[in-house]
């Protein structure tokens, strides 16, 4: 079998296990960010969505490219969210394939079979990083393609693989816009080493990739490209120490190779230097450019420009890491481990790997990052989530509300969100609009929900959804009606003259 149809096979396999298996699942809603998640890929299967994943900071990220990835398999996936951990888990299936095919036709067995073992070590170290849809896990593995695609184009090696580069690269920087340098940083070493044809591929691809988010920039006035770009040009942000930026950047580069890797979660963390992981985070770097040079001497150009192009990276994330605004998420430099990974395959391609060992260690490490993805989305289809949880309640309350909204003849009611309950208030909107409840959201939480979310003045109830303890002031309300209400959540609704 040809390596191109190995690699097709392989993601055809997985997509349609992980499809069989959503279809079979459980009612299920998450919580918080993934349920955020699933209502952005709702709308990118309706090519609705123009915007990328929210930010805390009051924007999105640059582009919606990711939900739309996303999209074909959850709606082949029956549209729940076992189906958006099917979507995720083919994006990196089709990563790796990438990653695996580019690096084997060009750069020869050893590459390839270095970068599958670094992916399964990977699946390994966090089982649950395989099929997840959140953005700081999803470009993960796409950033290992990006490499491999990047090493041969920069050699002027396969047809094509610039184009794929842009297009795996625009995925990427419109994500997480934390990942812009890193594209960016390749996209010139490429273009500057690449042919004027292959240029114009790239060019094509890249336009229709960033089409979307281009548009948005120009139907609004700000747009979300503008505001990001203030953003970021702003004087007198804070960001982190010198040692701060340090630690940040040795800790995630290490991370796939010490005790205690966790998948990232959104938890606040104290960067602190640890003198063993800013050396090894330095060797990896210091070995991956040797590895470049005894490649290039050795007559292997796509394995030296994989080399180099991994300790480039590697110091591209250094620079990042400086850029990071305080207090620090653990998911910032969350997508660094590519990177470490990626460092350590360079040198591991410089090992004699026997070109017969090739198709027993990549098939192994195929069926293994295959099965720990379907485990995972097996999970999700009953109820089980890595870095979120099911709501059990959330459909009761939908439910509660659907009711409230059809006696009251209620069209489009104004939802408000209470700080201390936004997480179960993201899983009840979520049901609502499976459901097919049309609402919009108070233009406070707007920064983290879709567009379509946003008030038009012609909503005509409100519903405040509020942790107790608010339950006596908004029932006091005059017209005031109690739809729904447990220990952790009530909703409160009250009609609105539209204005």
């Amino acid at each position: 079998m040809s390596r191109r149809r190995a690699a097709a096979l392989l993601v055809f396999v997985c997509a349609a296990a992980s499809v069989a298996v959503a279809r079979r699942a459980r009612p299920t809603v998450p919580v918080s960010d993934i349920a955020l998640a699933e209502l952005y890929t709702r709308d990118a299967s309706r090519a609705r969505l123009d915007v990328g994943p929210y930010s805390r900071f009051g924007w999105h990220h640059p582009g919606p490219l990711l939900f739309y990835a996303l999209a074909p398999t959850y709606v082949a996936g029956g549209s729940n969210t076992a189906a958006l951990y099917a979507g995720a888990l083919v994006l990196t299936i089709s990563a790796a394939a990438i990653a695996w095919y580019v690096a084997s036709v060009q750069g020869g067995a050893a590459l390839a079979t270095s970068i599958a073992l670094a992916i399964a070590l990977l699946a390994i170290r966090l089982p649950s990083l395989v099929a997840s849809p959140w953005n700081p896990h999803a470009v993960v593995l796409p950033a290992i393609a990006l490499l491999s695609l990047t090493a041969a184009a920069a050699a002027r090696r396969g047809r094509g693989v610039l184009a794929i580069a842009a297009l795996v690269g625009s995925l990427i920087a419109q994500s997480d816009v934390a990942l812009v340098p890193f594209v960016a940083a390749l996209g010139v070493v490429a273009l500057a080493r690449a042919p004027r044809r292959a240029i114009g591929d790239a060019a094509l691809v890249a336009a229709a990739a960033w089409a979307v988010p281009i548009a948005e920039q120009l139907r609004h006035s700000p747009g979300n490209l503008a505001a990001l770009a203030r953003f970021f040009a702003a004087s007198g942000r804070e960001h982190l120490t010198a040692d701060a930026a340090l630690a940040t950047w040795a800790d995630a580069i290490t991370a796939p190779f010490r005790p205690g890797l966790t998948l990232a979660r959104g938890a606040i963390v104290e960067p602190s230097i640890v003198l063993p992981h800013v050396l090894l985070a330095c060797a990896l770097v210091a070995a991956a450019g040797v590895a470049a040079a005894v490649a290039r001497r050795r007559g292997s150009p796509v394995v030296a420009w994989f080399a180099a192009l991994a300790a480039l990276s590697s110091l591209v994330g250094l620079l990042s890491s400086m850029r990071i605004e305080p207090p620090v998420s653990d998911h910032f430099a969350f997508w660094m481990a590519a990177l470490g990974l990626a460092d350590a395959a360079a040198v591991a391609a410089l090992a004699p790997w026997p070109a017969a060992a090739e198709p027993l260690l990549v098939c192994a490490a195929a069926v293994l990052v295959g099965a720990i993805g379907l485990r995972d989305v097996d999970r999700a289809a009953h109820g089980q989530f890595a870095i979120t949880a099911d709501a059990p309640s959330a459909p009761n309350f939908a439910a509660s509300i659907r009711q409230y909204l059809a006696v009251r003849h209620v069209h489009r009611p104004l939802v408000r969100i209470d700080q201390d309950q936004w997480w179960l208030a993201t899983a009840i909107l979520l049901e609502l609009d499976r459901e097919g409840v049309a609402y919009a959201v108070e233009t406070d939480w707007m920064a983290m929900f879709p567009p379509r979310f946003a008030p038009t003045g012609a909503e005509d109830a409100e519903l405040t959804l509020a942790a107790v303890g608010q339950h006596r002031d908004l029932a006091e309300r005059r017209g005031n009606v109690t739809v729904d209400a447990s220990s952790f959540i009530h909703v409160e609704a009250i009609a609105r003259p539209r204005s």
